[in-house]
Order: C-alpha cells, then sequence, then structure tokens
C-alpha cells in the first residue's frame, strides 16, 4: 500500500474544504496551501496573477514531499491533481452547507 504523504480536498464552496485540511494538517503536520487565494494578487480590485506564474506556484508545492492542498480550481491544478495521493471531494448538500 503506498504511503499518503500529499492530499487533495476539493468541493464546492463552503463545503469545509479548509476545515478538513486543518485537522489533517494538525494530525500528519504536513503543510496547509489553499489554492484558491492563488488565483488572486489583489482580490478586492479584481486583480489576477498570471497563468504562468500560478502554474510556477502550483508546480512547486506540487514538487514539495507533503502537502495538503484545498481548492476548487481545476483547470490550473493539473499538475496537484496528478502527484497527489489522495483526492478527497467535498460531496456536501446545499442545506448543509447553508
Amino acid at each position: 500500500m503506498t504511503e499518503i504523504r500529499r492530499i487533495y480536498i476539493t468541493g464546492g464552496p463552503g463545503s469545509g474544504k479548509s476545515t478538513l485540511a486543518t485537522k489533517i494538517s494538525e494530525t500528519t503536520g504536513f503543510p496547509v496551501f489553499e489554492i484558491d487565494w492563488l488565483l488572486w494578487t489583489d482580490p478586492e480590485t479584481g486583480e489576477r496573477v498570471s497563468k504562468e506564474e500560478r502554474k510556477q506556484v502550483t508546480s512547486d508545492i506540487a514538487e514539495k514531499p507533503t502537502w495538503i492542498v484545498d481548492g476548487i480550481n481545476v483547470g490550473w491544478a493539473q499538475k496537484i491533481w496528478s502527484d497527489a495521493d489522495l483526492v478527497i471531494f467535498m460531496n456536501i448538500s446545499l442545506k448543509q452547507t447553508l
């Protein structure tokens, strides 16, 4: 059995991705990266990080020996998806989310 050292947690907004990532990190000591925040240089003005920079940052994270990544962004996080030992999809109902 493969040792789980890289975990990607995804799901809808408010589904508990960050909470779960924090809980797993507390148990494992693995660093947590919230990739949703990698999209913006300034969320207030809507200024976005370039595609090249996002790709570089996600590649840098993926190369680390251990990590927990949480976020929704599938299109530019392919390196995270492909390098994860475990992908958790938070399938939470709208009622639970609210």
